[in-house]
Parts: C-alpha cells; structure tokens; sequence
C-alpha cells in the first residue's frame, strides 16, 4: 500500500509490459513477485492483468489469502473490469 515499484520489478509491470494477463495461485513460487514486500501482507494469489490490452497503461489485480486454484471464471472477471475501465479511460481522453 502506498509504495511505488518500477515496471521491471512487479507484477503488474510485467502485465503491462507483455500485454498478458498474470494467474499466480502462489506468489512466492514465481520470481515475478517481490516476495520481501509481500511477505508482509495477506496476500498469496493474484491476478494481474493490464488496462489497455493494445497499449497498457496500468493494471488492475484481484488478491487473495488462499487460493490455490483460481477459476477462468475470476481471470475472465478481472479482465472484464481491466477493458471497462481501459474503454472509459478512452472514452475521457477522447472527449478532452
């Protein structure tokens, strides 16, 4: 919370940077996540997917304590969230 991380040093970098949606039902088995500051938190599962699939501009995740398997039903909510937002940041700039 509140701390800034480089695109080559996170996950949701590493969404934005290869246009992929991120499925890590273990953080501390991929070398994506820093595991140091995760550590700290409640967090062990994630989805990382960016905003903006053509050219992303942030990304949006979905985090949890335990989650071994995380179904295509909650990547597809994620993703879902991810191209509503990335149309109405689109929508924004077009209409300034």
């Amino acid at each position: 919370k509140g701390q800034k991380f480089s695109m080559t040093s996170c996950i949701s970098g590493w969404a934005m940077m290869n246009a992929q949606t991120a499925v890590i039902p273990d953080i501390f088995a991929d070398d994506r996540i820093p595991h140091d500051v995760y550590r700290k938190t409640f967090v062990r599962s994630l989805v990382m997917t960016p905003v903006g699939f053509d050219t992303p501009v942030a990304a949006i995740g979905a985090y949890w304590r335990d989650k071994p398997v995380i179904s295509a039903r909650e990547v597809g909510a994620v993703e879902a969230i991810a191209t509503m937002v990335g149309d109405a940041m689109r929508r924004t700039r077009a209409a300034a």
